[in-house]
């Protein structure tokens, strides 16, 4: 029997959980959080040639929501004295 997902945070738009197996744990994004971040994306690559003001603002909508998410995933693996599974570089 699989030991039951362990919720780390009670964030609502991207809780962090620890699933069973994992060594560390994953965020979980609503779909249409995820369909958001493509669609940005999506349009950004649609306007980089013809109007790249279009095109960086897509780009830094989609890096600001992905931000917010890590911030919650970090604070979250911080609050249970886990190590993120990556370097964080130095802004």
């Amino acid at each position: 029997m699989n030991s039951p997902i362990k919720q780390l945070s009670d964030d609502v738009n991207c809780p962090v959980v620890q699933v069973p197996g994992r060594k560390f744990p994953g965020v979980v994004l609503q779909g249409d959080s995820l369909d958001n971040i493509l669609s940005l994306i999506q349009e950004a690559r649609l306007n980089v040639s013809e109007d790249p003001e279009e095109c960086n603002g897509c780009l830094d909508e989609a890096a600001e929501l992905i931000e917010q998410y890590l911030g919650v995933y970090e604070a979250s693996l911080k609050r249970h004295h886990l190590e993120l599974p990556y370097r964080r570089l130095k802004k």
